[in-house]
């Protein structure tokens, strides 16, 4: 896979417990209570959530394990973020701008090679480099036949701006990702959210004003 040119981590465990709402959305891990030595997987901060004994973390594991951490205590477990290098399929501009976001486009292959989007809400596996979406009822989904006939995707993930701006306007963001999907199992991650899940492993990458000015595009190998 293609090396990020930036491999600073993505996050800082003191700017996100000065200000715990900031972490929303990200990934980290932290050394285990019983083998200090060991990091727990990656898990995604879903919110901060009051408690009596101060703010907390609730995370939600990939295998649809739930845990609340205390912001104080997750500081002194010497938290770390992901960091955007090495074999690494997004940037860290990439991964910032892609973790901030939950909702997307994804555009499949319908029958007569028609493109059909979907709004889709998705996450980011930090470890395998891929992007996963979910859903209630994933398998009786249009997009579900879709990809089953024709593996070919695209996701768009944009500004919401009103009014509407195309990608060369100024001040629009966004990152498209082009790939092949993957469809899978994991237990549920929440309440009412089905077994079934998409997987997109990028081969192209293409984002506007994201790391710098301008647009840009390169294959992930």
């Amino acid at each position: 896979m293609s090396g990020s040119q930036n491999s600073r981590p993505v996050g800082d465990v003191a700017e996100h417990v000065a200000d715990p709402q900031s972490a929303a959305r990200q990934y980290v891990r932290r050394r285990e209570d019983r083998a200090p030595q060991r990091f727990t997987p990656w898990t995604q901060i879903a919110m901060t959530v009051p408690s009596a004994s101060g703010l907390c973390w609730m995370v939600c594991f990939i295998d649809g394990d739930i845990e609340i951490w205390r912001v104080d205590d997750v500081a002194a477990h010497k938290v770390a973020w992901p960091e955007m290098g090495g074999d690494a399929v997004f940037t860290a501009d990439e991964y910032r701008y892609l973790a901030a976001r939950r909702d997307g486009r994804l555009v499949t292959i319908g029958a007569g090679d028609a493109p059909q989007i979907h709004p889709v809400s998705f996450r980011i596996d930090a470890e395998g480099g891929a992007i996963e979406i979910g859903g209630p009822r994933i398998r009786d989904s249009q997009k579900y036949r879709n990809i089953r006939r024709d593996p070919r995707v695209s996701l768009i993930v944009d500004d919401e701006t009103a009014p509407l701006q195309g990608s060369d306007a100024a001040g629009a963001r966004g990152v498209q990702i082009r790939g092949m999907a993957e469809l899978s199992e994991r237990p549920p991650p929440a309440p009412g959210m089905g077994t079934d899940v998409i997987l997109i492993r990028p081969v192209r990458i293409d984002a506007w004003n994201v790391a710098q000015p301008g647009h840009y595009s390169r294959f992930v190998t």
